[in-house]
């Protein structure tokens, strides 16, 4: 793992006067390992947690950390830490991302996965089969998106494999959130995203979908993002938590799963609406107003806090 996947800098802070001064202040993003650890010295520190391991196990934090940043469902049981719900998901918006645009035409399901045996566990990949049969069984095109490298063959992701494979249902392998411009184009294209992801901190797709104004299923299973959703947005739905669950209740899974896709496809006819909720509690500027407000005893005078690439987008909508 790179050290900037862990950590990140050039945070800024903006007056009122619409200026930026840069702030001494390190983001801590994922688990630090003892070896890095070691390595380190952070004087002035926050984390943004967009891990799973934060949530289920302790983690060596810096002496100078001031506070936890999380999108969990509920608050981290082992960090003594003030705790905040805000992740970096929150930060997704329509001023660099692409919102919602007028007149496009959207059909369909769409989901973005990782086919991997680490996906199946952290990403739900497995239930990739259940929403093929539902939306197959229902008329509804389906596009799914794997943007992992390849990788696993246990028995549990060889059978969901060969069950797309058997049912002609296929898979775009790739990456498309490293290009927003693409991303925002498929996801336009289409009315609905389920998100099956279990152990996921800060399902950044679903604020995307969400800003771009599509309606969304979100796995109530899943461990962070539940505060996304409401009846403006979309619906969590309870779905199986093993391969050995949905397989062994696999028709009563896929009728669960198609009458949700059924009922949120039909109440579809606001996007712009679905994009103005998400943008009026999260996004850039109310998510930069919160972190300068939870900072203010410690940087004093900053009217909103963001990561420095993100400053000129910012400027746009104060």
């Amino acid at each position: 793992m790179k050290l900037g996947d862990v950590f990140r800098s050039g945070l800024v802070g903006m007056k009122k006067d619409g200026s930026f001064r840069p702030l001494a202040l390190t983001v801590i993003r994922k688990p630090i390992d003892t070896k890095i650890a070691s390595k380190i010295n952070i004087n002035s520190s926050i984390v943004i947690a967009s891990h799973f391991k934060w949530l289920d196990q302790e983690q060596i934090l810096p002496r100078g950390c001031m506070k936890m940043f999380h999108s969990f469902n509920k608050n981290i049981s082992w960090c003594n830490l003030p705790q905040v719900s805000l992740s970096e998901s929150d930060m997704v918006d329509k001023t660099w991302c692409g919102g919602y645009k007028k007149g496009r035409k959207a059909e369909g399901v769409l989901m973005i996965t990782l086919d991997h045996d680490s996906g199946m566990r952290t990403k739900g990949f497995f239930l990739t089969a259940a929403v093929a049969r539902a939306c197959m069984d229902r008329g509804h095109r389906l596009t799914i998106i794997d943007y992992g490298r390849g990788g696993g063959w246990s028995s549990e992701l060889e059978k969901v494999r060969n069950y797309l494979g058997e049912n002609n249902i296929k898979i775009i392998k790739g990456k498309p959130d490293n290009n927003q411009k693409k991303l925002a184009g498929i996801m336009r294209e289409h009315k609905l995203f389920v998100c099956t992801s279990m152990m996921d901190a800060s399902p950044k797709t679903v604020s995307e979908a969400l800003c771009r104004g599509l309606r969304v299923v979100l796995n109530k299973q899943c461990i962070g993002g539940a505060k996304y959703i409401s009846s403006d947005t979309g619906c969590l739905l309870n779905m199986p938590s093993s391969p050995a669950e949905m397989w062994d209740n696999f028709n009563k899974t896929v009728a669960n799963i198609g009458e949700c896709i059924d009922e949120q496809i039909s109440m579809t006819n606001d996007p712009a609406g679905v994009s103005s909720y998400y943008h009026s509690h999260w996004g850039l500027r109310n998510s930069s107003q919160l972190l300068a407000t939870e900072l203010q005893h410690n940087f004093p005078g900053y009217i909103a806090i963001c990561y420095d690439e993100l400053k000129k987008n910012l400027l746009r909508i104060m």
